[in-house]
């Protein structure tokens, strides 16, 4: 047996486990500061992204790549709007290029993986 659908999902979930809470905080707190662990679930939420999106690539069935990878983006853009969420809730400007910067990490995956598909 392959573990890497079980690793791609246990990143996603740990990492939605440290980005919701910051998320909910943020929402509903205007002062509310992002923490570093939103930041850590974002690139953790990369990784998971980027794993599924390999998987998802590699399926035989062609309908069954259309929704894995559409499901992987779905994914992907939450993290990514969470954590740019946090950047507009930082102070400074070095923690807000760091928030935007792992805000385009979770996107990254999916576009390497389609980016480097071959069309058949």
């Amino acid at each position: 047996m392959q573990p890497e659908r079980q690793i791609s999902i246990a990143f996603t979930g740990v990492a939605a486990a440290l980005v919701l809470p910051e998320y909910v905080a943020m929402s509903h707190h205007q002062h509310a500061a992002p923490g570093a662990g939103l930041v850590i679930g974002a690139v953790l939420g990369a990784l998971g992204v980027f794993g599924g999106s390999l998987m998802a690539s590699g399926h035989p069935a062609r309908s069954a790549r259309a929704v894995g990878m559409a499901l992987w983006i779905l994914v992907g853009l939450a993290f990514s709007g969470a954590v740019l969420l946090g950047a507009v809730h930082s102070a400074s400007w070095g923690r807000r290029v760091v928030f935007g910067l792992a805000g385009l990490l979770p996107l990254v995956g999916p576009s390497v993986v389609l980016a480097r598909r071959d069309p058949s």
